[in-house]
C-alpha cells in the first residue's frame, strides 16, 4: 500500500508522524513524507522518501512573520488566517499525488492539505493527533484557511476522516470528535538521533535539571527569558 503522511514543515509537526511512517515502512508499505524547506532533509534523516512540496520555503522565519503579526494585531489566542504551510505545500502536492496516486493520507491536525488532497483524488484520509485536545474545530478553523486553494483546485469541501490515530493514553484523552472511529496507538516518541558522548557518563555533583522549552518559544522568541540561568 502507498502512504502519503503530511508533516507540516515545523519540528513539533512533522517529527510526530514520523514513527508511524517508519512503522508502516517497516511493514512493507511504501511510504512517502511530504513536507517542506529543510525539513524535507529532516524527514529523509529518519531513514525515510520525502517530498519537497514547497521548494524554498523558510518556514520558520515564515512563522516568525506571522506570530509577529498576531501580537501586533491584539488577537490573543484567536485562530487567525494561517495554514500553517498547507498554502505553500498545495500546488506541488497536488501535482505530486495525482502522478503517485497513494492509498492512504495520513495528516497530523495542522496538516489540512491532507483533506484537499484526499477529497480531490477520493483517497482514504487518517487524522493522526500529536497532541491531547484535538477538536474538530481547530482543524476546521485551520482549513477554512485554504478556502481560495479549494477552489483553485476544484475541490468542495474536505472529506470526512475514515478515523483518527489517538496518541494520548485512554487515561488521559480529552478527544473529541464528530463521530469518527478512534484507533488508540501507544505513541514512540522521535526526536533525530545523536551522537554518544563520554561526558554523559559524567556523575553530576547535584542533581541535574532538565528543562524542555519545546521548538516553538525559543524560535519566536528566543532564549533571553532564561539567560539569567
Amino acid at each position: 500500500m502507498r502512504i502519503l503522511f503530511i508533516g507540516p514543515p515545523l519540528y513539533g509537526l512533522l517529527y510526530p508522524v514520523l514513527s508511524l511512517a517508519q512503522a508502516f515502512r517497516v511493514n512493507g508499505h511504501e511510504v512517502l513524507i511530504a513536507s517542506g524547506g529543510k525539513f524535507v532533509k529532516k524527514a529523509a534523516e529518519a531513514g525515510l522518501v520525502a517530498f519537497d512540496a514547497a521548494p524554498g520555503l523558510d518556514s520558520e522565519a515564515g512563522y516568525c512573520r506571522h506570530e509577529a503579526l498576531r501580537k501586533e494585531s491584539h488577537i490573543g489566542t484567536k485562530m487567525g488566517n494561517f495554514s500553517f504551510f498547507s498554502e505553500e505545500m498545495a500546488d506541488h502536492l497536488v501535482e505530486f499525488a495525482g502522478h503517485w496516486r497513494p492509498d492512504l493520507i495520513i495528516y497530523p491536525p495542522l496538516g489540512v492539505i491532507g483533506p484537499l488532497i484526499a477529497a480531490k483524488y477520493d483517497i482514504p484520509v487518517v487524522m493522526q493527533t500529536v497532541g491531547f485536545g484535538h477538536t474538530p474545530w481547530h482543524i476546521k478553523g485551520v482549513t477554512r484557511s485554504l478556502a481560495d486553494t479549494y477552489h483553485r483546485h476544484g475541490v468542495g469541501a474536505a472529506p470526512r476522516d475514515m478515523a483518527w490515530i489517538e496518541v494520548a493514553p485512554p487515561s488521559m484523552s480529552i478527544l473529541e470528535n464528530d463521530g469518527e472511529p478512534i484507533i488508540p496507538m501507544q505513541y514512540v516518541p522521535y526526536n533525530g538521533g545523536a551522537v554518544w558522548e563520554p561526558w554523559w557518563e559524567r556523575k553530576p555533583d547535584r542533581k541535574r535539571l532538565l528543562v524542555s522549552l519545546g521548538t516553538v518559544k525559543p524560535m519566536v522568541d528566543g532564549l533571553e527569558l532564561i539567560t539569567w540561568v
